[in-house]
C-alpha cells in the first residue's frame, strides 16, 4: 500500500502548522484616546456625565465636543454638539451653536463653520442669553475671521497657508514690545 500525498494534503498540512504556532491574538481594545495626555479619559468621562446630567446645558455639550475634538473624533462631536442644538435652553443655545461651529471649523469646513458662528453670535444676543460681554466679543473676532477666509475664495484644504495668510490680513496681530518703552 502506497500513501500518495498531493498538492492538497500539503497545503492543508501548512495552514493547520501555521494555526498551531501562531500566538495567540492580543486580548482587549485600546481606547482611542489612549495616547492623548493623561487623564483626558477621565475628563471625557466627566463631560458625558455633565451632559447626561443636564441635557438642556450648552456648557456641557460644548466642552464634550471640545474633548471629542481634541482626540479627533470630530463626527462623534458633531453629533453631540448637534443634538445639544435641539435641546439647549434659550440662555446657553449659543454654546451648542459655536460648539459645531467649532467642529466644522477643525474639520476645515469654513463655509458651515461660519453659518453657525453666526447662528451663536445671533443667540449670544438674544435676550436672556447668557453670553458675557467679552464672550461677544471674542465671538465676533472668530466669526470675522471666518468670513474674511471665506471671502478670499482660498480652499484650506489645498492652501492652508494661504487662507492663513487671507485670515491675517484681515486681521494683524497686534504686537507689544518687550521691554522699556521708546524714549
Amino acid at each position: 500500500m502506497k500513501i500518495r500525498f498531493g498538492i492538497v494534503d500539503i497545503s492543508a498540512t501548512i495552514v493547520v502548522l501555521f494555526a498551531i504556532l501562531l500566538p495567540p491574538p492580543s486580548p482587549g481594545l485600546a481606547p482611542a484616546y489612549e495616547k492623548q495626555r493623561p487623564g483626558l479619559e477621565h475628563e471625557i468621562a466627566a463631560a458625558q456625565a455633565e451632559l447626561a446630567q443636564h441635557p438642556g446645558w450648552g456648557h456641557a455639550a460644548q466642552e464634550l465636543a471640545r474633548l471629542l475634538t481634541e482626540i479627533r473624533q470630530y463626527g462623534w462631536a458633531l453629533r453631540v454638539a448637534g443634538e445639544a442644538t435641539q435641546r439647549a435652553e434659550p440662555g446657553s443655545l449659543w454654546r451648542a451653536y459655536l460648539a459645531v461651529s467649532s467642529v466644522h471649523a477643525e474639520r476645515l469646513e469654513i463655509k458651515p463653520a461660519y453659518e453657525w458662528a453666526e447662528k451663536a453670535l445671533g443667540a449670544c444676543a438674544a435676550p436672556g442669553a447668557e453670553c458675557a460681554p467679552y464672550e461677544r466679543v471674542r465671538m465676533t473676532v472668530y466669526t470675522d475671521a471666518l468670513k474674511a477666509g471665506l471671502d478670499s475664495g482660498i480652499d484650506p484644504l489645498l492652501d492652508p497657508d494661504g487662507f492663513t495668510h487671507a485670515i491675517d490680513r484681515a486681521f494683524p496681530h497686534t504686537r507689544v514690545r518687550s521691554g522699556a518703552a521708546p524714549r
